[in-house]
């Protein structure tokens, strides 16, 4: 509640340092809420790309049948696939296609 300068004036100075005290608490809470959502938000941005990296890797292992070239050559792909922005529906099926187009040539 802040208070007017004609009612401010009038207060005791006991009164006006608790009125600071509340409108600094006021703001401190609501800072806090805004650096725990925001960090909260980053969090699981960091975590859901994490775990889509983890996704593509075990997808190219599990390809790849345990040959390193294959793996390598899969890695490149998938390298190529994300610089060229392919969505990410698109992508397992077109790293399956390349694994099963492979030659160890």
């Amino acid at each position: 509640m802040l208070l007017s300068k004609q009612d401010n004036s009038s207060l005791s100075l006991s009164a006006k340092v608790k009125l600071t005290v509340q409108i600094f608490m006021s703001m401190l809470d609501i800072f806090i809420i805004v650096v725990a959502t925001a960090s909260a938000i980053i969090f699981k941005v960091f975590l859901y790309r994490r775990i889509q990296r983890w996704m593509d890797q075990d997808l190219i292992k599990g390809l790849a049948n345990g040959d390193n070239e294959k793996q390598s050559y899969l890695s490149r792909e998938h390298q190529r696939l994300i610089s060229e922005k392919t969505p990410r529906k698109l992508l397992h099926q077109l790293l399956t296609e390349h694994a099963k187009h492979y030659s160890s040539e």
